[in-house]
């Protein structure tokens, strides 16, 4: 290949960006959920769709020509988003009906043969069926083409024999994404690019820049970021060796703590069941009537199954049992949909009469002290347990709280108390007091929280502690790679982000949230907590295998970075 020279030419991106087409890839992308491809190593809410990023340094590297329509027409063939692009990418079967509706809207010349065998479809052969896919899919728009398309990042660029295509229009001699990153590198700067991120967040910049061949250099202040950065690059980017180590290391702490969980007999019942999730809610006297009333916004636990609660009063006691009713009757049902103890932050006392707010009511509030793990009988606020989902060999049932269930949970926090102090000491469970600040002074002020070990139930600090001792016994005893003990790491997070008294239990699909299903630190009156079963694929998921080199990772202010680089993206 002839060198030559792109340093005065503008680029592609200075002169035309195809946004719909972008947005629509980066749409399929945010909304793919945890099968986004760094997702795996933990949510990061900033985190930037790898199509774009990839969209974005193409565009910059290539270079703007004389025509303009050709040059678009290579950044689509580059990126897969052209039609033979899209033809590579369809990996999934259009449904009959949609088949059927698209065949009807042929012209007449090719409906009636199209629609004859479309209306036999078990009958045809694989390549007429084939044919009348690949029919459809081409008279699809864009956007709906993608719901039955890998995503750009799932592949390598265009294939083998696009690329003569390619090099013809570029001047180039590649024969990869890699290849042809690098000589446009060399053309425009006189050395592979160097891009850099100095507000790195989840990783997605410098990930896809590594991955296209490019030297990439990211920073961030916050380490929660320069570990997922890390992590993306050389976990996810490290290949398919270090992906089963890591993976290896993960599996064996798990099933570790497994054993310690099951030998606890804190997750199984006397009929061998096991527990996968806990339901909580606070309980609160009642300035007015004296009774103690479970804030529950609602009566329904689970909508596909008809969970629901009944309160069942108990004058002696002036408080309520909570009755657990699985498979409710329609008209149960449609009761408990109306069914709430709290609303616009008021009580709603089941026997009526004056609603009190619950502003009022925290006056009285306490602060917790470092010790407290879980509310005190004089608190104000009062945890409870009302409900635990059971897995069984039949399948997974809801059920009341028993005598029994109340005894497991009183020996989880015996468990931790007895392990508080040196698993605080050891940095097994956190240990700092939870900073001032707009959205940290929130649990404070709703609950009394005073230490970031408190946002957590005292099952929720067994299981993490738990976790948290077998990693670091290992990282400590120089047992494990740096991805390993990166990828415990960020196996841990995960599960804390869905494990804390923060998370909402979501009783449309049935499931607990993670704490930032939004960004802040919202207190709220019922909450669900995952047990072993629950976690095991946030602490162990799936990660894809890909191959990064030429990174350079730092934990630092922005202010302070020195790095030349020839592309910058923040």
């Amino acid at each position: 290949m002839e060198e030559f020279s792109l340093k005065d030419t503008p680029s592609f991106i200075e002169t035309q960006f195809p946004v719909a087409k972008v947005s629509a890839e980066s749409y399929k992308e945010r909304k793919a959920g945890g099968s986004q491809t760094l997702v795996g190593l933990g949510n990061w809410k900033g985190r930037k769709p790898l199509v774009l990023v990839r969209a974005a340094l193409l565009g910059m590297l290539l270079p703007s020509t004389s025509n303009p329509v050709r040059d678009r027409e290579i950044f689509l063939k580059l990126m897969t988003m052209d039609e033979d692009g899209l033809r590579m990418r369809k990996d999934k079967a259009i449904a009959p009906d949609r088949l059927l509706e698209i065949v009807k809207d042929l012209p007449n010349h090719l409906r009636s043969s199209y629609l004859t065998v479309a209306d036999k479809l078990r009958q045809l052969e694989s390549t007429e069926r084939a044919s009348l896919q690949l029919l459809a899919f081409e008279r699809m728009p864009y956007s709906e083409k993608l719901t039955y398309c890998q995503r750009p990042e799932h592949l390598d660029g265009p294939e083998q024999h696009e690329w003569e295509e390619i090099n013809a229009h570029l001047g180039t001699d590649a024969h990869s994404l890699q290849e042809l990153v690098q000589q446009l590198g060399v053309a425009r700067f006189g050395h592979t690019p160097r891009v850099g991120d100095a507000f790195a967040g989840g990783g997605s910049i410098p990930f896809e820049a590594a991955r296209l061949g490019a030297e990439a250099f990211a920073s961030d202040l916050n380490p929660l970021a320069g570990l997922l950065t890390w992590a993306s690059l050389n976990i996810i980017g490290g290949g398919k060796k270090v992906v089963e180590d890591v993976n290896s290391a993960q599996r064996e702490v798990f099933e570790e703590v497994d054993k310690q969980v099951t030998a606890l007999g804190v997750e199984h019942n006397s009929q061998g069941w096991r527990a996968d999730a806990y339901l909580y809610c606070v309980e609160v006297n009642d300035p007015e009537s004296g009774w103690k009333i479970p804030l529950l916004p609602s009566f329904v636990i689970s909508d596909s199954n008809k969970v629901i609660v009944k309160l069942v009063a108990q004058p002696a006691s002036k408080s309520y049992a909570i009755e657990v009713i699985e498979r409710a009757t329609e008209a149960e049902y449609k009761q408990a949909l109306k069914g709430t103890t709290v609303a616009d932050s008021r009580i709603v006392p089941p026997s009526g009469g004056f609603s009190a707010r619950i502003d009022d009511i925290r006056r009285n509030m306490r602060q917790w002290e470092n010790s407290d793990i879980t509310s005190r009988p004089e608190d104000v606020f009062v945890e409870r347990l009302y409900c635990v989902r059971w897995v069984t060999p039949n399948g997974r049932y809801f059920r009341s709280v028993s005598a029994e269930d109340l005894a497991r949970e009183q020996k989880v926090i015996d468990t931790v108390r007895a392990n508080f102090v040196e698993w605080q000491k050891l940095g097994y469970i956190p240990n700092r007091r939870i900073e001032s600040g707009y959205n940290t002074d929130q649990p404070n002020r709703e609950r009394g929280y005073t230490y970031w070990h408190q946002l957590f139930t005292p099952r929720q600090l067994l299981l993490a502690g738990l976790l948290s001792q077998a990693a670091l016994t290992r990282v400590r005893a120089g047992l494990l790679t740096p991805q390993q003990s990166a990828g415990l790491a960020t196996g841990l997070g995960r599960v804390i982000n869905f494990s804390s008294r923060l998370t909402i239990w979501n009783k449309t699909p049935g499931k607990i949230e993670q704490t930032f299903y939004n960004q802040a630190l919202n207190t709220i009156f019922n909450f669900g907590v995952r047990g072993m079963l629950y976690i095991e694929n946030m602490y162990n998921p799936e990660m894809p295998v890909y191959k990064c080199d030429n990174s350079n990772i730092f934990v630092s202010d922005a202010k302070t970075i020195d790095s030349q680089n020839d592309i910058w993206i923040t």
